[in-house]
């Protein structure tokens, strides 16, 4: 990951709004990178422990030097109101982005995501099977040679016949 930021923030509780909503609040000037933008999804370490993630947003001018998370993230944390930590703000990618979607405190978030999983996954079968036919013309076939001759056998001497037939009226006509 890139854009790592280390902060020493003191801990506030959450808004009222942001109650289950796995937010972190830091004010623009703490966040570090321009990529650590309002609504982007950023791990966050609590004096080198374990990340955690969160969905980032803004604070005013008179919270500057804080971060503010709800009870959940405290919780989770171990986190203090009042306490101050060295925090290392992360970007997350991709594969971190969806593993906080699925695992959201918040079930919007959450059962849109695995709504969006489920559906990704029946596409993926579906298309494997609408598919499967195309591939299948592609791949050889294991049948030997004997065995195409001999399955197309009798239409073979017939046209065989033909051509004899059509080779001797020639010597015919010829003598």
């Amino acid at each position: 990951m890139k854009h790592i930021k280390k902060r020493t923030l003191i801990v506030d509780d959450s808004l009222q709004g942001d109650v289950y909503k796995d937010i972190a609040r830091i004010h623009w000037k703490e966040r570090g990178a321009k990529r650590n933008r309002i609504g982007s999804i950023v791990a966050i370490r609590v004096d080198n422990g374990p990340r955690h993630f969160f969905s980032l947003r803004g604070l005013d001018n008179k919270d500057l030097g804080k971060i503010r998370f709800d009870f959940v993230a405290r919780q989770a944390l171990k986190l203090e109101i009042g306490t101050t930590h060295d925090f290392t703000i992360q970007e997350a990618n991709p594969l971190q982005k969806l593993k906080w979607a699925l695992h959201a405190t918040d079930p919007v978030a959450r059962i849109a995501t695995w709504i969006a999983l489920w559906s990704l996954i029946l596409g993926l079968a579906g298309l494997a099977l609408a598919a499967w036919p195309i591939i299948e013309k592609w791949i050889p076939s294991h049948k030997s040679a004997d065995s195409a001759v001999h399955s197309s056998g009798p239409i073979m001497r017939q046209q065989e016949g033909r051509d004899q037939s059509l080779l001797s009226k020639l010597s015919c006509a010829a003598t």
